[in-house]
């Protein structure tokens, strides 16, 4: 602790330099007071009118002792007094700007971590600006994605359509044709089972059947017996038939019926029945 030349009044010797050079420069314009060096308490009680009430003597205190950065107002309201007290001999003071940039650099010392705060702040920017680049570019991906899949709708619906021109004609007995809704994803799965079972992957080919009797409608399971009989696939219809017959709820099963009967596979109609109630 250094004693200062304010009367009675230390000021730490770990100050940082920009309050040191700040409260030493309060320091010389209390000593220009009349008479020099006032007691702090005196000397609030000058600083204090009914225009400005804000000075008291613990508050002087702080800013002469360092403990305290002094705001510009005490600065500029001990500098008028200095300048006042010093009557005729004025020119002697220092220009109030001097003490001025004084309390510059001491809230520049005072603020150590400013630089690394603004640091983060940019980083922060720059973060929020990249996360709004990226949002902008997911945006633009998903319309580009309803695009898309507003073509593959018209797409799907052109194959349904062709689809349609190249479905089996059922026995003549029956009275229509697959409809193109029904054997859309029936001609995938019938065509995927074949490849399986040229492959000489019954397994997978029966596996793949037994999947898709959960998620096909009866009418697409009707169609995809169909397309199977047209490819001579004897093993795979029968194991289609079993399956579907065995596991699917009784409203699924005759719907399925009534469909292949339709299509004119009365035998197949019936088998299908048959391995529901078995």
């Amino acid at each position: 602790m250094q004693q200062g030349r304010g009367r009675g009044i230390a000021i730490d010797d770990d100050l940082p330099p920009g309050r040191r050079a700040l409260t030493e420069g309060l320091r010389e314009l209390h000593a220009q007071l009349v008479p020099p060096l006032l007691p702090v308490r005196r000397l609030a009680e000058r600083l204090t009118t009914e225009k400005d009430p804000g000075w008291d003597s613990s508050g002087v205190y702080r800013y002469l002792s360092g403990k305290r950065v002094a705001p510009e107002a005490f600065i500029r309201k001990l500098y008028a007094l200095a300048e006042k007290d010093a009557g005729g001999g004025a020119d002697g003071l220092k220009p109030l700007q001097f003490f001025l940039d004084l309390l510059q650099g001491a809230e520049r010392k005072r603020c150590g971590n400013c630089v690394r705060l603004r640091q983060e702040v940019r980083e922060l920017q720059g973060g929020l600006a990249q996360a709004e680049t990226e949002t902008s570019v997911l945006r633009s991906k998903v319309d580009e994605l309803h695009v898309q899949g507003a073509g593959l709708e018209k797409a799907l619906f052109a194959a349904r359509q062709q689809a349609a021109m190249h479905l089996p004609v059922p026995h003549p007995r029956g009275d229509r044709q697959v409809h193109a809704q029904d054997v859309a994803a029936a001609k995938q799965i019938a065509r995927r089972a074949q490849e399986l079972q040229d492959q000489g992957d019954q397994g997978a080919a029966l596996a793949l059947l037994r999947e898709t009797t959960e998620v096909l409608t009866p009418a697409e399971s009707a169609a995809t017996l169909v397309l199977l009989r047209e490819q001579q696939q004897k093993q795979l219809v029968e194991t289609l038939i079993h399956i579907y017959g065995r596991d699917q709820p009784e409203d699924n099963v005759i719907r399925v019926a009534l469909e292949l009967h339709d299509y004119g596979l009365l035998d197949d109609a019936g088998a299908v029945l048959r391995a529901a109630v078995k």
